[in-house]
């Protein structure tokens, strides 16, 4: 059951990180994103993920 927490969540974060990738690499921007919010999202993915490690 491990496996598959872990396997979610870098799926996640690998989805995430192609589409910045493709975004970036086409040089295109979305409409009304603030930088902020992508910083919280990312440390929220973080802290949850650590939590999830604390758990197990």
């Amino acid at each position: 059951m491990k496996f598959l927490y872990v396997g979610v969540i870098l799926g996640l974060f690998l989805g995430v990180g192609l589409t910045a990738l493709y975004l970036t690499l086409n040089e295109r921007e979305i409409p009304g994103l603030d930088e902020t919010w992508i910083d919280e999202a990312i440390e929220r993915a973080f802290d949850a993920v650590d939590n999830s490690f604390e758990r197990v």
